[in-house]
């Protein structure tokens, strides 16, 4: 007979991101901009430049009855920030063209290249098709073969898109393209040179019969700005204007043109009469150049900065100022005949309705319609919102905001870990949501389902708000109710306690500290039946920090215990709970570098049960403790042989120290370790530096501080950054939060599955003993887990192959670490000339 053991491997971790945090998400869209684009119904199309669900802009649509609100009909997907790239594109900064039922428009950043993309997309919202990635720029030289960063809308002749791009091209500082609108075909028709040609284009092209005229920004003979001509097969590139800068001329026209009889109008963003204003201008030129002619020089009261292109009606201009007006600083809408005559302001922006309306218009009967990027009322809060689209009448000026687009909504920074209720984690951000004062959220543990579930309120001059502001701290489950804290607001502006209910509903402010409590809290709560214990890190007699207890209900608030500096300082962690018992941890005092302590849930009993030297034993144990019989497990965020912590273990009875793990130095395992996890023999941490790209890392090792293992290099990139988390395990996974990284920067949720650690001990086959026809086969098994006993036809001496095995026995129960079993294999010592036979872990 044979006989073997086989334990079962690590394998390899599977981690994945479940949601990437952006404060700039929300559902309307921030900062409209571009001209509105008017189809056969009626309906105007537009874009946002930021927010939406990606925080990368969106297209929208809005009907001219202001009772209907915006339809969404592409949201841009989140861009890596490490790289600038995603799918789709990002920022769009243009107007859009409509064809038929499709719209085409363009997107400043993002796509595959990270520099703006074309695109096309279905009046209803299907179809959305990226027809062109601009490709990145040569780190050196700045260049690129087709141009970069697309700021200007589209114009189509025939099949053909013609734009202009910034950026790239051969001369770094933009190009004209043309590209098939089912994607083919893509030309760079001209490379800008920044010379005499003009430099930066960022708007609309003019097409007439075979010629394309524009305005490029920067650059031109004169160093301010050109109007210029080309064939739309690129040859042919005519100068035809150079802005001074000086005089009545202007500089730095960054809007399109308009052609009536032969001549070209625009407008320039600066430049003056003569006054020195330099508040800008409108123009007007003969197509071949000659002829230029100051129509109108702004002068402040009037607006400044006409960033947007012109409309001609008949002979009438109308157009926007992007600042200034009458008595007010948030921009005006205007007309002038094309003789320079009858300039009149229309409408001065109040803020209200509007600030900053930097897009062309669009005049529908008697009415205009266009956009801002700041402005419009939030009546909820009586603040100014992130833009409008707005209708003006040109006969007496009255407006309407058709749409008020909202403020930012999406969360970021995720300060602390999660909890778990069914199948949904919960957590919180620091900051974002509606009013950038954090959130409450809910995610299921397959990163689908996310909410905020609670934003956090707007804070009064003094700091107060009626339910909390920066929330650090996991929220702990106990009987179908969250609790938790948030470090600053309640109506003293000193932080609070809640609670909600499991499901994410029924949020309640239970406290608010006073002047006279302690201050502050940053650390989990610990709940014992109806009574919540927890730390503040300032506060308590002396100001260095307190322990208090406090009813579910929000009664019987009491400080029952103030450090006052030499039993330690800023306890910035959570209490671990035994009897009537509690364990926790300053970040400061001591002897210098930070204790361990208990006392009674009475406040009674104050003991300090180490306290930190600040050298190899670790400093600022700032970490919530573990604790497993009579032994507290923890960590140091710095100090160790390599000061940059430590993992450690301590008995209750002050006995027993031991530094379990050193971070930092040349290893790659991490430094600044959190709060660790207790799960069987094994301890999971997480530490907010180090590893192999000094971004973090997830590990794991036993109680005895052996077989350390880092199961996560966090790279700083979409799989985020800097794990400031307490870890929640769940069958073999483990979820948390990084406090950076992701695709903005603002934080992840993730999760990661760990190996199944298999007892050292375990899968030994000990005895194999006939018992007549029969054999008996005993072995050590593994704790808490499914063993299999297996076996296989054997051969000749050495033959052994790992084929053939199957399970003859399986022990599903649950195990006692090295507890022994057996199996009677029936007849296996007469039926089976040779056997071999091996203990495993079942699946």
């Amino acid at each position: 007979m044979a006989l073997l053991a086989l334990a079962a491997g690590a394998g390899a971790q599977t981690y994945t991101v479940l949601k990437h945090f952006n404060p700039n998400t929300n559902v309307t869209g921030l900062q409209a901009k571009g001209t509105l684009v008017q189809g056969p119904d009626g309906s105007l199309y537009g874009v946002a430049t930021e927010g939406g669900t990606g925080a990368a802009g969106l297209v929208f649509r809005v009907q001219t009855n202001p009772t209907n609100f915006t339809t969404v009909l592409k949201n841009f997907s989140l861009v890596d920030v490490s790289n600038g790239t995603n799918s789709d594109g990002a920022n769009p900064a243009a107007g859009l063209l409509l064809s038929g039922g499709t719209l085409y428009g363009t997107t400043l950043n993002g796509g595959s290249g990270g520099h703006g993309t074309v695109f096309s997309l279905g009046t209803n919202g299907p179809g959305f098709t990226v027809l062109k990635s601009f490709p990145t720029l040569d780190p050196i030289t700045g260049t690129n073969s087709d141009g970069a960063n697309p700021a200007a809308a589209l114009i189509l002749s025939g099949s053909i898109l013609y734009g202009t791009a910034q950026n790239g091209g051969t001369g770094v500082v933009g190009t004209i393209f043309r590209v098939n609108t089912n994607g083919t075909g893509f030309a760079n028709i001209y490379s800008f040179t920044g010379g005499n040609d003009g430099a930066n284009p960022a708007a609309r092209l003019l097409l007439s019969g075979s010629t394309l005229y524009g305005t490029a920004a920067n650059s031109g003979s004169l160093g301010n700005g050109t109007v210029f001509s080309v064939s739309t097969n690129g040859t042919g590139f005519t100068p035809l204007h150079g802005f001074t800068g000086t005089g009545t001329d202007g500089s730095s026209p960054v809007a399109g043109l308009v052609l009536s009889g032969g001549m070209l109008f625009g407008t320039t963003q600066n430049g003056d009469s003569g006054d020195g204003s330099d508040d800008g201008t409108v123009f007007r030129l003969n197509v071949n150049g000659s002829g230029f002619t100051n129509l109108y020089s702004f002068t402040g009261s009037d607006g400044f900065d006409p960033v947007a292109e012109l409309i001609l009606s008949g002979s009438t201009l109308y157009g926007a100022t992007a600042s200034g007006g009458n008595g007010t600083p948030y921009g005006t809408v205007f007309q002038i005949n094309t003789n320079g005559t009858g300039f009149a302001t229309i409408h001065s922006m109040t803020g209200n309705d509007g600030w900053g309306p930097q897009c062309g218009l669009v005049l529908s009967g008697n009415t205009l319609y266009g956009t801002t990027v700041n402005g419009g009322l939030l009546p909820t809060v009586f603040a100014f919102a992130n833009g409008v689209v707005f209708g003006v009448n040109i006969n007496n000026g009255v407006t309407t905001d058709l749409c008020v687009f909202t403020q930012p909504t999406g969360a970021a920074d995720p300060a602390a870990g999660l909890a778990l209720s069914g199948n949904t984690l919960f957590g919180s951000t620091e900051t974002g949501g509606t009013n950038n004062n954090g959130t409450l959220f809910a995610i299921n543990t397959n990163g689908s389902s996310y909410a905020q579930v609670h934003d956090f309120t707007v804070e009064d001059s003094a700091g107060a708000n009626p339910d909390g502001a920066d929330p650090r701290a996991v929220v702990v489950l106990s009987a179908g109710t969250f609790y938790g804290t948030t470090r600053y607001g309640g109506t003293s502006g000193g932080g609070t306690v809640f609670k909600m209910n499991s499901g994410g509903t029924g949020f309640t402010n239970v406290f608010s500290f006073t002047n006279t409590d302690a201050a502050t809290p940053i650390a989990p709560l610990v709940v014992s039946g109806s009574t919540l214990y927890g730390t503040t890190p300032q506060g308590g007699t002396a100001g260095f920090g307190s322990v208090f207890r406090i009813n579910s209900n929000g009664t019987g608030f009491t400080n029952i215990y103030s450090f006052n500096g030499t039993d330690g300082k800023f306890p910035t962690a959570g209490l671990v709970l035994s009897g009537n018992t509690l364990y926790g941890t300053t970040q400061n005092g001591g002897i210098g570098a930070g204790n361990l302590f208990q006392v009674n849930t009475d406040g009674s009993f104050f003991t300090n049960i180490y306290s930190f030297a600040g050298g190899s034993d670790g400093a600022n144990p700032g970490a919530l403790l573990v604790l497993s019989g009579n032994t507290l497990y923890g960590t140091a965020f710095h100090g160790g042989t390599n000061s940059q912590g430590t993992a450690f273990k301590i008995n209750t009875n002050r006995t027993g120290f031991a530094v379990l793990q050193i971070f930092g130095g040349t290893n790659a395992n991490g430094a600044g370790a959190g709060d660790l996890l207790l799960s069987g023999g094994t301890l999971y941490g997480a530490t907010f530096n180090g590893g192999t790209l000094d971004k973090g890392t997830i590990f794991q090792m036993d109680t005895a501080g052996n077989n350390f293992t880092v199961l996560k290099n966090f790279a700083g990139g979409i799989d985020g950054a800097n794990p400031n988390t307490t870890l929640m395990l769940s069958g073999n996974t483990l979820y948390g939060t990084t406090a950076s990284g992701g695709y903005s920067g603002r934080g992840t949720v993730f999760s990661l599955s760990v190996p199944t650690i298999v007892d050292p001990n375990a899968f030994r086959i000990t005895a194999i003993a006939r018992e007549g026809n029969n054999l008996r086969v005993t072995w050590l098994m593994g704790a808490g887990q499914t063993n299999a006993l297996q076996a296989a036809s054997g051969g000749p001496q050495g033959s052994y192959t790992t084929n053939g095995f199957a399970d003859i026995f399986i022990v599903m129960n649950n195990i006692v670490a090295g507890s022994i079993t057996n199996y009677l294999d029936i007849g296996a010592a007469t039926n089976k000339p040779s056997r071999y036979y091996r203990a495993r872990l079942a699946p």
